[in-house]
């Protein structure tokens, strides 16, 4: 039931976003923090209580600037969202995204973060 509320959740804020002339990287923020909202973290992943959600961007992608900036100043569950454009993800990273169509650059984004809880 969850899901299929976070799903409904995240297509109606694309749609919002749609109706009123928002580009493209802001509808993928918006697909992104109201996904990340719904995400149930195990317990100790994020840090001591108020400790920032990290979501890491690839430095290059053509979206980071408009995530980065939708993204600012938000909060998850009490947790200030700290967004880091990188260029290569780090373990510190709780959401990696990146819009690179490269099979290449998204096994080696899979492979920075193996063994963490990381979201990608």
């Amino acid at each position: 039931m969850g899901v299929l509320l976070a799903a409904w959740l995240c297509c109606a804020a694309a749609l919002r976003a749609q109706d009123s002339g928002a580009l493209e990287p802001e509808v993928k923020a918006a697909f992104l923090f109201n996904f990340v909202k719904f995400v149930e973290w195990p317990e100790g992943v994020l840090g001591p209580e108020g400790a920032p959600l990290t979501v890491c961007l690839q430095a290059g992608d053509p979206s980071a600037v408009t995530i980065e900036a939708v993204l600012r100043n938000k909060s998850v569950n009490g947790r200030p969202v700290r967004v880091q454009r990188l260029n290569r993800p780090q373990k510190s990273c709780h959401v990696v995204f990146s819009e690179s169509g490269n099979a290449k650059r998204a096994a080696e984004i899979i492979e920075a973060v193996k063994g963490t809880p990381a979201l990608t």
